[in-house]
């Protein structure tokens, strides 16, 4: 798991504590055992393991989401239910949270149904999720 240069001074200090605790002179690998076990309980405790969530403010997922139009086009087809989504509906959602624009959509319209088998559309011109 990556860490910041200052969760690293955190885990030195720890380290260096923890054998200061135990009254000894050096830090030894089991101080720094000690230390990044302390360090990884907590950032699964406060971020779920996601140390990037405190730089950016939104964790992994939104974050693949945001960087993969596939995952968001799948997400908007998904949140219409059973009944579909037509094209423009599709069209103004990921032009809305995305910023894409039409020709890109369709391209990803057309990749997730031919090539990923992700979506489909029926006869009655509406998207689905498979």
């Amino acid at each position: 798991m990556p860490i910041t240069p200052r969760q690293l001074e955190s885990i030195i200090r720890l380290a260096e504590a923890e054998a200061k605790m135990y009254l000894s002179d050096t830090v030894d690998v089991k101080h720094a055992d000690s230390a990044i076990d302390l360090m990884n309980l907590f950032l699964n405790v406060t971020l779920g393991g996601d140390v990037d969530f405190a730089f950016f403010g939104v964790d992994a997922d939104q974050r693949k989401k945001d960087s993969d139009p596939r995952i968001l086009l799948r997400t908007i087809v998904k949140e219409a239910g059973p009944g579909g989504m037509d094209e423009k509906e599709i069209f103004d959602r990921m032009r809305e949270e995305g910023g894409y624009r039409l020709e890109e959509v369709e391209k990803y319209l057309r990749e997730a149904r031919e090539k990923d088998g992700t979506l489909l559309k029926d006869g009655y011109d509406k998207w689905r999720t498979v």
